[in-house]
């Protein structure tokens, strides 16, 4: 099953697997599977640090399209 969402905390929360796209049609930035035990708790670190981390990649993708 495929499920897209342009939320990060509910990509983290619901899924095994998160891929995150590039800014390029089709291309794959990063693929992360949440090692995190089932109910997650969006307050717990591991979740938080893992957000941040896939923040920051959107970040870094957005940049270069040299968008502030």
């Amino acid at each position: 099953m495929v499920f897209v969402t342009h939320s990060i905390s509910e990509a983290i929360f619901l899924v095994d697997r998160i891929v995150m796209m590039g800014t390029r049609s089709g291309c794959v930035k990063e693929m992360v599977d949440p090692q995190l035990a089932h109910p997650r708790k969006r307050t717990d670190a591991d979740f938080i640090a893992l957000e941040r981390h896939l923040k920051h990649l959107v970040r870094a993708e957005v940049q270069k399209l040299g968008v502030q």
